[in-house]
């Protein structure tokens, strides 16, 4: 049986994948079985993109859950956070941020749902299929090299940073 771990590890380049992961363990959350696997951290929704994507900066007032990365039923993801918080965003295929009502986006996936095979969606910095030299690339031009840049100016809800995860 292929896990969702090991379907998650080959998304993109393995050492970005240790760094993100390391930076999760630290400043977020990690869920992983057989069947499920995400990455996801606290965020402030009106911080820059780069605040965002930047997972070695803790955000000090989080309304939002970042998903890194899920492989496996969406779902099954949304039922397993620790703490409500009122949105839900995504980066797909290393473009602009998607941001989402938390109950919204929770109704329609349990509605689309019941009654039905469950959906498996898989979302990140790359997805299935995609080029991972693309997707590393993406990563380090936005600062996901586990190297942080400190507090972010204009925005006082994101924190500060440590040298690295």
């Amino acid at each position: 049986m292929i896990t969702a771990f090991y379907r998650a590890s080959n998304v993109y380049d393995s050492a970005l994948f240790e760094s993100d992961l390391l930076c999760h363990l630290r400043w977020g959350y990690v869920y992983s079985s057989p069947d499920l696997f995400a990455m996801a951290r606290p965020v402030a929704k009106d911080s820059s993109r780069e605040s965002i994507l930047n997972y070695a900066i803790q955000h000090n007032k989080p309304d939002c859950w970042h998903v890194a990365l899920v492989v496996g039923n969406l779902s099954n993801l949304l039922n397993l956070l620790p703490f409500p918080l009122p949105w839900m965003s995504f980066e797909r295929r290393n473009k602009d941020l998607k941001f989402y009502d938390f109950e919204s986006l929770l109704s329609k996936i349990n509605t689309r749902d019941h009654g039905t095979k469950s959906r498996h969606i898989q979302t990140g910095e790359a997805s299935a299929g995609s080029n991972a030299d693309s997707a590393a690339a993406a990563r380090r031009n936005h600062g996901h090299d586990g190297r942080a840049d400190g507090e972010h100016a204009g925005n006082p809800d994101a924190g500060t940073s440590t040298p690295s995860c």
